[in-house]
C-alpha cells in the first residue's frame, strides 16, 4: 500500500466507456471516477505497461490507501478474475473496501450529490418542515427544469434539513429563521466533504466571503419562503408566520467582470482548432449558453429568421436569436449539406459536445492565450452582452437575445458599463453653443484625451472599454 495525492482533474474520463479509456494518453497517475466521496476506482495506464484496474479509499488522517484488482478488458476478454471489466472491476473495489476500511483507518464514505431526493424522511403525522420540502419539490419537479430540481434538492439537504427538518412548521418562527441563516453564513462552503472544517465567525469574514455566503442564504430563504408558501395555500398549515418570516438579506450585487476584447478574442481562437474552434466562435457570434449550443440541430438554422432558434433550456422559454452577417455566413457554413437532425455543432467525434469535452480544451485554449483567469464560456456570453451595451444597444434587446426572464438582470450586470455609455454619447451628440470653445476644444482635442484618461486612474479595468460610436472601426485588423 502506498499514500497518493490528488491526481490532475484537468482530464475528466468515462471508465465504463471502453472506446473512451482506449483513446487516453498514458500518463504516471491513473484516471479515477468516484463511486463514493473518499472511495475511487482507477484506469492505470502507463506507457508500455498493461492497463490495470485501481481502487483507492481515503483515511480519517486525508491520506490515499490504493489497491491493484487486476487487469481491464481492453485487449483480453474478461474472465472475471485475472482480467475485469469496468462493472466487475467496481463490484471488486467493493468488496477491497468492505474488508478493509477497519485497518485501514478509513474515513466514512458519503454518497454523491446532489441525490435524487430528500436525505430525510419523516416521522409521524405532524407537519414538519422534511413534510413541506417534500410537497415543494413535486412542484419544482412539474414547473421547472431538471437542473433547477437538481439545485433546490441540494440546498435543502445540505442547508435546511440537517438544521429545522424535524421541527413543525406551526412552529417556525423569525429567530429560528435568523439562527439557521447565521449558521449557514458562518459554516465552512463544502468543497470536500471528507475533510472536517471549523466555522468562521462572521466579524472575521472577509467582505467577498461574506457576500458569497449572503448569497447562499438568500437562495435558501427563497427555498423556504416558497415551500411555506404552498403548504400554507394547500391548508397544510394557518401558519403564515413561517412564510413571512422568510426575509432576504440585502446584498451587494458583483457583476462579472470578465469581458474580453476583440483583440483578446481573436487571439484565443488563434489557439482553439477544429470543431472546438467553431464552438468558441457560436458562442461569440450568439451569446448563448454552451447548454443551447451543444443541443443546436442544423435544422435550427434559418427556421424562423435570420438567426438561430434556440431550444427551451434553463428559463423554459424558447426564442429566436439575430446573427450579425458573418455570423449567419458562418452558421450556413456548418449546416450545408448536413442532415436536419445531426448537430449543428459536431464533437470531434461526430456526436454532441460534453463538457469533460469541451472544458479541457477551454482550458489549454485559455492558458495558451494568456486569458484572464476565471474565463470558462460564460466569459463568452458576457463579452457577447458587453460589447452590445457598449455599441447603445438597448438592454431590452439585449435581453431578449440572450433570453433572460427580466430585463433588468442585463441593468444589473452591465450596470457598471453605463457610466462609460453615458460619457461617450454626452461627447458625441451635444451641439456645439459657442464657436470659439467649440473650436477650441477641436484643436486640444489630444490635451483633453490624456486628461481624461488621467482622471480615470491607472486602476481602470481594461476589459470592454467603450470607445465613442463616431469612431468605432468595424474592420477586422
Amino acid at each position: 500500500m502506498i499514500t497518493l495525492h490528488y491526481a490532475s482533474r484537468a482530464y475528466r474520463v468515462d471508465l465504463a466507456d471502453r472506446t473512451e479509456r482506449l483513446r487516453t494518453p498514458p500518463r504516471y497517475n491513473p484516471y479515477w471516477n468516484m463511486l463514493l466521496f473518499g472511495r475511487h476506482i482507477g484506469y492505470e495506464k502507463k506507457a508500455g505497461f498493461e492497463a490495470f484496474w485501481v481502487a483507492r479509499l481515503r483515511t480519517k488522517t486525508n491520506q490515499w490507501r490504493r489497491y491493484r484488482l487486476g487487469k481491464t478488458d481492453d485487449e483480453e476478454e474478461a474472465d472475471g478474475v485475472t482480467v475485469l471489466t469496468y462493472e466487475q472491476a467496481c463490484m471488486a473495489a467493493t468488496e477491497w473496501f468492505r474488508h478493509n476500511a477497519g485497518r485501514l483507518n478509513a474515513a466514512d464514505p458519503r454518497p454523491l450529490l446532489p441525490l435524487p431526493g430528500l436525505i430525510f424522511e419523516p416521522i409521524g403525522d405532524e407537519f414538519t418542515v422534511v413534510r413541506a420540502m417534500m410537497g415543494h419539490l413535486e412542484w419544482i419537479r412539474v414547473s421547472a427544469q431538471p437542473s433547477h430540481f437538481k439545485i433546490v434538492v441540494s440546498l435543502i439537504n445540505c442547508h435546511i434539513l440537517p438544521r429545522i427538518g424535524a421541527m413543525r412548521v406551526d412552529d417556525i418562527s423569525a429567530k429560528d429563521i435568523r439562527r439557521l441563516i447565521k449558521d449557514l453564513i458562518e459554516s465552512p462552503v463544502r468543497r470536500r466533504a471528507y475533510i472536517q472544517q471549523s466555522s468562521t465567525p462572521i466579524a472575521d469574514m472577509d467582505a467577498e466571503t461574506l457576500r458569497k455566503r449572503r448569497k447562499t442564504a438568500n437562495a435558501v430563504i427563497s427555498v423556504l419562503k416558497q415551500a411555506f408558501m404552498h403548504a400554507w395555500e394547500d391548508r397544510k398549515t394557518d401558519n403564515e408566520r413561517a412564510w413571512r418570516a422568510c426575509r432576504p438579506i440585502r446584498n451587494i450585487h458583483r457583476p462579472r467582470t470578465i469581458h474580453l476584447s476583440r483583440e483578446e478574442c481573436r487571439r484565443l481562437l488563434a489557439c482553439c482548432a477544429g470543431p472546438f474552434r467553431d464552438l468558441v466562435l457560436a458562442a461569440l457570434y450568439t451569446g448563448c449558453r454552451v447548454s443551447e449550443l451543444v443541443a443546436l440541430d442544423v435544422q435550427d438554422a434559418l427556421r424562423d429568421g435570420y438567426g438561430l432558434y434556440i431550444k427551451p433550456g434553463k428559463t423554459m422559454r424558447e426564442r429566436f436569436v439575430f446573427l450579425p452577417d458573418e455570423g449567419m455566413l458562418f452558421i450556413l457554413g456548418l449546416a450545408a449539406g448536413r442532415a436536419s437532425k445531426s448537430p449543428l455543432l459536431p464533437s470531434p467525434t461526430g456526436g454532441r459536445w460534453t463538457a469533460k469535452q469541451y472544458l479541457p480544451a477551454l482550458k489549454a485554449a485559455a492558458l495558451a492565450s494568456g486569458m484572464p483567469d476565471g474565463t470558462c464560456f460564460y466569459v463568452f456570453r458576457h463579452t457577447y452582452a458587453s460589447q452590445l451595451v457598449q455599441a447603445g444597444a438597448p438592454f431590452l434587446a439585449v435581453s431578449e437575445q440572450l433570453g433572460h426572464v427580466d430585463p433588468t438582470t442585463v441593468m444589473r450586470t452591465y450596470a457598471h458599463l453605463s457610466p462609460q455609455i453615458r460619457e461617450a454619447e454626452v461627447r458625441q451628440r451635444f451641439t456645439p453653443i459657442d464657436a470659439v470653445n467649440a473650436q477650441r476644444a477641436s484643436d486640444q482635442a489630444a490635451m483633453l484625451q490624456a486628461f481624461r484618461e488621467g482622471l480615470h486612474g491607472p486602476g481602470r479595468d481594461t476589459y470592454a472599454q467603450i470607445q465613442d460610436l463616431s469612431s468605432r472601426d468595424l474592420r477586422v485588423h
